[in-house]
Parts: structure tokens; C-alpha cells; sequence
């Protein structure tokens, strides 16, 4: 998670202040759907330039979030085991802290993943658009939880997906809403490592799939994610 010049709200509140979750409250009590006009979270395109795909890191993955349970950076980590073996060279980079922090660490552990997978503590907003620039795969692992939370839109993934980075995310939520599924990266079920793994592998594996799902992701922020057509809406 970002540092004191974040812009957005923290995101271990993202969840419960979801678009998506005020709009199903909202419809339960009555309100009809069509008067319901949902304006996600917006990103600066100007902010988040793309970086060619020769000079980033083509074993970089790369998640952002806080370390807590809705996340579910653990089936990453699960998921990771695989990878590893298909790709030894892969690496897997989370960026955040949290309350699951020492639960993870024990994870990669016991997976003998500690030179793979690395928990990188908090970064600032400049620190994090750097990653952004090297990393060549973008993850949001994100789980329904037993209290029923879930991942509202997911703001990172758009920011991911402006700087040109394919994505692998869970589809629940409104995750959905912001990934268009097999053009600007892959929705995978949540919970489920050997999918996710499957999923990360191609990417690894298919360099020109990255670029063109990279520059998918681009067009399809620049037309529906931009701060100015949403302050135009």
C-alpha cells in the first residue's frame, strides 16, 4: 500500500465501499436499476505511461495491496510453486503490508519459494509507478471471505493495465467490470491456484500475447477509465 500521498482511499476499505456493492444494497431496497449510473475510480493516463516490452523485466509478476485475507495473495504464493517449476526464472513481487503478513512469509517458506517470491513492505506512489514500468504481469488474487467481503473495482488493476501490463484476476466482485477477459488479460476463478498458475505460465511463456493484451489494456482504460471522460459523465 502507498504511503502518506495516496490519492484514493486506503484499500483495506476499497471492499466495503464498493460501486458494485452499494448498487446491489441500493436495487434490495427498492431502487430501480436504470436509474443507477455507476462512475468507477478514474485514472490519469498521464500518470501511468506505457514502457516497451523489451525493456521490462519478462519474469516480473507483479500485486499491490494490502496483506489481508480479501486479498488472497496466498493462492499467488500457492500458485507460485507452480510456476516456478514450468519457469524457474519467474519472480513474484507484493507490494503492501498488512495483518497477513507473517502468515505469508511462512508460506514462502514452506514452499522453499524464498528465492522466487518476495514481500516488499510498503512503497510510495513513485516507487510503485516504477514496478509498474518493470513488471510484464500484473495479479489481483482477490477471494470472496467467510464474513462475505469481496474486492470492489480494484483501482490497481486499471492503474496496471495503463502503463500496459496484462492481468491475471479473480473474477468476483467488480473486478469484472474493469478487465476485459481474454483482451486485456485473464478472470480466473478465485480460490483456485492451479488455474491462476495456468494462467501466469502462458503469459510468461508468450511474450508477443503479453505485448498485444498490454496495449488492449491501454485502449480499453483510455476509452472508459480516464479522469476526464469520467469528470465529463
Amino acid at each position: 500500500m502507498r504511503e502518506s500521498n495516496v490519492r484514493h482511499p486506503p484499500l483495506s476499505l476499497w471492499p466495503e465501499w464498493s460501486h458494485w456493492r452499494i448498487q446491489s444494497k441500493l436495487i434490495e431496497n427498492g431502487c430501480p436499476p436504470e436509474k443507477i449510473h455507476i462512475l468507477p475510480a478514474g485514472v490519469r493516463m498521464e500518470e501511468h505511461p506505457p514502457v516497451p516490452l523489451e525493456e521490462r523485466d519478462p519474469f516480473l509478476v507483479l500485486s499491490v495491496g494490502r496483506l489481508v485475507d480479501v486479498k488472497g495473495f496466498r493462492y499467488a504464493i500457492e500458485a507460485f510453486k507452480e510456476v516456478v517449476k514450468r519457469v524457474p526464472q519467474a519472480r513474484y513481487l507484493i507490494v503492501g503490508n498488512g495483518p497477513e503478513r507473517l502468515m505469508l512469509e511462512g508460506l514462502i517458506r514452506s514452499y522453499d519459494l524464498t528465492g522466487s517470491v518476495e514481500l516488499a513492505g510498503e512503497k510510495v506512489d513513485q516507487e510503485v509507478m516504477a514496478l509498474y514500468q518493470k513488471a510484464s504481469i500484473f495479479v489481483l488474487p482477490a477471494i470472496v471471505t467467510e464474513k462475505g467481503t469481496e474486492e470492489g473495482q480494484g483501482l490497481v488493476l486499471q492503474e496496471a493495465q495503463a502503463c500496459g501490463i496484462p492481468v491475471v484476476a479473480s473474477r468476483i466482485g467488480g473486478i469484472p467490470e474493469g478487465v476485459l477477459d481474454g483482451t486485456s488479460g485473464f478472470l480466473v476463478p478465485p480460490k483456485d491456484p492451479s488455474t491462476l498458475a495456468e494462467k501466469i505460465i502462458h503469459l510468461l511463456e508468450h511474450p508477443d500475447l503479453r505485448k498485444k493484451m498490454g496495449e488492449g489494456g491501454r485502449t480499453f482504460i483510455q476509452d472508459r477509465f480516464t479522469m476526464d471522460s469520467l469528470a465529463e459523465k
